[in-house]
């Protein structure tokens, strides 16, 4: 399986569960369903940069639930049993914004 379709997958779980808590997740409902189209509908049409700019905006938004200092501290149930699928949305897109274009374009065309 490629990056991009390791992305896909996840992207797909993460914004199932965003659209399900809508409450919640609004924050992020919008960068969710952007992502989700990009990869999972119409990878063709993205960028990059694009992935990677949304996949930021999402694991920022899981980020300020985690533990930051001594004390103790409960993160939402929605945000802690989420957080590592955000945080692999996030390290696949690193790894695809690495990617040349070349190897980008072969890896889009596997999984279309």
């Amino acid at each position: 399986m490629n990056k991009l379709s390791e992305l896909s997958y996840n992207v797909d779980a993460l914004h199932h569960v965003v659209r399900y808590h809508t409450d919640f997740f609004a924050p992020i409902s919008s960068y969710s369903e952007k992502l989700k189209n990009i990869v999972v509908n119409d990878l063709g049409s993205a960028s990059k940069d694009e992935i990677l700019y949304l996949a930021k905006k999402i694991v920022d938004f899981f980020q300020s639930y985690r533990p930051s200092g001594s004390g103790l501290y409960i993160p939402p149930t929605e945000a802690s049993n989420n957080d590592d699928t955000a945080k692999e949305i996030f390290k696949l897109a690193q790894e695809i914004h690495q990617l040349s274009d070349d190897e980008f374009e072969k890896q889009n065309k596997k999984i279309q």
